[in-house]
C-alpha cells in the first residue's frame, strides 16, 4: 500500500503547487467535480465496474464495510 499512499502524496503535492501558480483552477476544478459528482448519483456502482469492465479486469472483488465501499 505505501507505494499508493505515495502516489497520491505525489499528485497532491503536484497539485498544490499549480494551485500556487493558478488560485483560479481551484474553483474551476471544484465545478468540475461537483458536475461529476451529480452526473453520478445513483450510478455510482454501475461506473465501479463499468470501469472494470473497460480495463479488462478478471476478476473484481468489492469489499464493503460501514464507512465505505473498495
Amino acid at each position: 500500500m505505501c507505494g499508493l499512499r505515495e502516489a497520491i502524496e505525489d499528485f497532491r503535492a503536484s497539485l498544490a503547487q499549480v494551485y500556487k501558480v493558478q488560485p483560479d483552477r481551484i474553483i474551476r476544478d471544484a465545478n468540475a467535480a461537483r458536475r461529476s459528482a451529480k452526473d453520478y448519483t445513483g450510478r455510482w456502482f454501475f461506473e465501479l465496474v463499468q470501469n472494470c469492465e473497460d480495463a479488462h479486469a478478471s476478476a473484481v472483488v468489492v469489499q464493503i464495510t460501514d464507512d465505505a465501499v473498495y
